[in-house]
């Protein structure tokens, strides 16, 4: 139960955090290597390689910070992803929210107040990320799709924690994305 294990906070004499919290270094290469060999697919292990470095990564977080100001309160790179290219931290939980919005529907109706501004850690060698960074540089039909990118790719997020009260929302970006990816027009 997430209320239980948010109030909890110890047990046994070890502090109990979420796991996007928790700071925990990446996979160790021997793991890496052996979850590579793994893999069926040698072209997405082959697209993983590339890897945004340090600066490219802060330079895409500021653009992302800049694209989406009403929606992100800040972006950091992290190693700790390997499968998905962003996760939100340090957010609400998902399972609170919907206990809120559930007692707000029984005792007056009112609609849950709007999600604060999010913390988002982006996968550096996630090839969505590496394609993001390279689109937000590129010609103006290339941002255009960078920014309805980005907007999905903190919406992915948000429905990955479980905070996306209404999914119906990522409707239009999605018809968006599908428009730009069949004309290859802005």
């Amino acid at each position: 139960d997430d209320f239980v294990m948010t109030n909890l906070g110890e047990h046994n004499g070890r502090k109990i955090v979420p796991a996007e919290a928790a700071d925990l270094g990446p996979p160790s290469p021997a793991k890496e290597s052996e979850e590579a060999e793994n893999k069926e697919d040698g072209a997405a292990a082959r697209a993983s390689s590339k890897k945004l470095d340090e600066a490219a990564a802060t330079a895409l977080g500021a653009w992302l910070l800049a694209t989406l100001p009403e929606r992100l309160a800040s972006v950091e790179s992290t190693d700790r992803l390997t499968d998905s290219p962003a996760v939100v931290f340090d957010a609400e939980s998902g399972a609170m929210r919907q206990m809120m919005a559930l007692v707000a529907q029984q005792s007056d109706g009112a609609p849950l107040p709007p999600l604060p501004k999010q913390k988002l850690r982006v996968n550096p060698a996630h090839p969505v990320v590496v394609a993001l960074h390279a689109a937000s540089s590129g010609s103006s039909d290339e941002k255009a799709r960078a920014e309805a990118a980005a907007h999905q790719l903190l919406d992915n997020a948000l429905v990955a924690a479980g905070l996306m009260d209404d999914p119906r929302t990522m409707l239009p970006n999605l018809n968006k994305l599908l428009e730009l990816a069949l004309t290859g027009k802005a």
